[in-house]
């Protein structure tokens, strides 16, 4: 059963859309939406349950209605677990079996791709969700949305239009080097070239722990073959830039006078 909530009005012309109006919903008829971006890490913790057992969920969560008559969470999906659970000991510890506040988002039946960028963006920035969850939701969601909603979204996420390709490649990279690129400061699109070398001995290393900049030359570097890819010492520093350095060598030669002396040979640099 739904009730609605009343909520303050909103300045006009600060949202291009409608503000959705907040409902209490019965905690049973919610389920976890397909389309919620996080796969990991989804349960809700003992600090959360306990809080929701006494105050209860004080965060709207967003859902939007199923033909079976429930609803599908895809913002706060740990928070509504956590009300079903503090239900189902409610009567046995003397609480009060409390509904849910949500925002019931009904324009988005059909539109999956939007539902799970939604997602994404409200999980992205709260702590636990893996780096493979981002780029799985970032693949799915930009390839299942029409040309203006990939733009809009590709905008807000701060990738380029390439991105559900580069998201897909990037998900070959295994768990450990996906954290180590995230921690490293890698982007999306330095990700998915780390993924083209990562057959190549000692790729993540390099480009890991590097600027933005030489990661960039490291694995273009390793892709082409070229000699700036240093795989096989990790820990020698790239050479700058530009010309090599001219080097000099030593060589014996003998003269009519002095007889044998040692002469320093400028070769060109290569």
């Amino acid at each position: 059963m739904a009730t609605a909530v009343s909520t303050p009005p909103t300045e006009p012309g600060t949202h291009e859309e409608e503000a959705p109006q907040i409902v209490l919903l019965d905690p049973a008829l919610v389920v976890r939406d397909e389309c919620n971006a996080r796969e990991e890490d989804i349960e809700p913790d003992e600090d959360l349950i306990n809080s929701v057992k006494e105050i209860g969920v004080e965060e709207p969560i967003s859902v939007r209605p199923r033909p079976n008559g429930t609803f599908g969470v895809f913002k706060g999906w740990r928070r509504a677990q956590a009300q079903q659970i503090a239900n189902s000991t409610a009567e046995q510890d003397g609480r009060p079996v409390r509904r849910i506040k949500a925002h019931v988002r009904e324009d988005l039946i059909g539109r999956d791709g939007w539902t799970r960028f939604l997602s994404l963006v409200e999980n992205k920035h709260r702590e636990g969700m893996s780096e493979r969850d981002i780029l799985k939701s970032q693949e799915l969601s930009l390839i299942d949305m029409s040309d203006v909603e990939r733009r809009q979204a590709s905008r807000a996420l701060g990738v380029s239009r390439n991105a559900a390709k580069q998201a897909k490649a990037a998900q070959r990279l295994d768990d450990a080097t996906l954290r180590r690129a995230a921690a490293g400061g890698m982007d999306l699109e330095q990700t998915a070239q780390l993924a083209e070398v990562a057959s190549v001995p000692g790729a993540s290393a390099v480009c890991c722990g590097r600027s933005s900049a030489t990661r960039t030359r490291a694995t273009a570097g390793a892709a082409t073959g070229t000699r700036r890819w240093r795989c096989s010492r990790p820990n020698r520093p790239m050479p700058p830039p530009g010309p090599r350095p001219r080097k000099t060598s030593r060589r014996r030669a003998s003269c009519c006078s002095g007889g044998p002396r040692t002469v320093r040979r400028t070769r060109p640099g290569r």
